[in-house]
């Protein structure tokens, strides 16, 4: 390759993993075309993105940055799974870690989130973890909860209190009506 196209990707690579905070490195030899297409229209549809590089012209682009350490010691063929920028760092495994099985030759390799490395098996606990949406959502429903329940507890007394008026008034019509 020449050295001219060579720099044009090195600084392609710098733009594209600019601002990057969680990425999936995954090996990708021998996934069949169909499996390729499949992977990458669903990783496109939950906002994730897949960049199959050199890990030389990888190590290059990315030299200074917190990706960097992740090219170190790597052969064979690379892919980089990320997130766009402002994407829930959960997401990236969420979206890869089942293609594992179903796609014969996709291997986690290695990540990164938040700055931090981590490895394979990590990677697959990270992905049973609910989303910043899900979490959010159990974080509101557990706030909620004890507030119903004062609620219901302040309410209950009354409600019960006026039982007891209307049962007291259909007593009082009842001796009247006698």
């Amino acid at each position: 390759m020449a050295r001219v196209l060579k720099e044009l990707i090195v600084d392609e690579l710098k733009n594209e993993f600019a601002g990057v905070d969680t990425a999936v490195l995954v090996s990708f030899e021998g996934i069949d075309n169909e499996n390729n297409l499949k992977l990458r229209v669903d990783l496109r549809e939950k906002g994730v993105r897949l960049r199959l590089v050199s890990n030389r012209l990888a190590r290059l682009s990315l030299q200074g940055t917190h990706l960097a350490p992740l090219f170190d010691g790597l052969v064979g063929s690379t892919a980089v799974v990320y997130g766009a920028e402002g994407t829930d760092p959960v997401s990236v495994p969420k979206a890869i870690c089942p293609w594992e099985k179903k796609a014969k030759g996709l291997n986690l390799k290695i990540g990164v989130m938040d700055g931090r490395i981590i490895g394979p098996e990590e990677i697959q606990r990270i992905s049973t973890l609910p989303s910043r949406d899900e979490l959010l959502a159990q974080i509101a429903g557990a706030l909620v909860s004890p507030l119903a329940s004062i609620a219901s507890a302040l309410v209950s007394p009354l409600q019960d209190i006026v039982g007891l008026l209307e049962s007291l008034h259909k007593k009082k019509e009842e001796e009247g009506g006698q």
